[in-house]
């Protein structure tokens, strides 16, 4: 249960509106979580990883969470899996950041006296969670909390790789073919 009582709303309003199509929703098309189901999935181990980091460092937990939760909540319009798996239009020519930020904005507009500076705080974690202008993100982090969940998801989005390439790989060879995502080949083998 979150203590600040802004934050709490939000997330209730996040599991109402969001909660039945979050939960099949691909994490991406292709590099990782892509699957119905791997939003929520790549969403849930950020939220662990979070719970399992923020207080070591003394960070804002609440805040990070929340973060968490928005930070990818527009690929829920990015894609669309019927008849197939593909881009909307909204999804390629604003991307999930620019969604994600929309869906946050709007919810906060149905909470009376949300507070602007948590809000913005919050604004911050979404559209610099990719963490590199290069990578798609309209600013860098520049708060501890943003910088934790950029790392937080990049960690998660990685592992997934490897998890993934691990399943489809050849069992008879010792090492993947190249793997752009990861910028290499991973053993295979034991």
């Amino acid at each position: 249960n979150l203590a600040d009582p802004h934050l709490r709303r939000l997330s209730e309003m996040f599991q109402q509106e969001y909660g039945p199509v979050f939960a099949k929703a691909y994490g991406a098309q292709k590099i990782h979580h892509a699957f119905a189901g791997g939003l929520l999935q790549h969403t849930h181990a950020l939220l662990k990883l979070v719970l399992a980091v923020a207080p070591h460092y003394g960070l804002d937990t609440e805040l990070l969470l929340i973060g968490a939760l928005f930070h990818d909540i527009g690929k829920t319009a990015e894609f669309r899996t019927q008849p197939a798996l593909e881009t909307t239009l909204a999804g390629g020519l604003l991307g999930h950041l620019v969604i994600s930020l929309t869906i946050f904005l709007d919810m906060v507009k149905k909470i009376p006296d949300f507070p602007e500076p948590l809000s913005v705080r919050i604004q911050h974690l979404i559209v610099s969670h990719h963490g590199e202008k290069e990578f798609g993100s309209p600013e860098v982090p520049k708060t501890r909390e943003a910088y934790l969940l950029h790392i937080l998801d990049l960690l998660d989005s990685r592992m997934s790789i490897f998890s993934e390439q691990l399943k489809v790989g050849d069992a008879q060879r010792l090492f993947s073919d190249f793997n752009q995502s990861l910028g290499t080949r991973i053993l295979l083998g034991k």
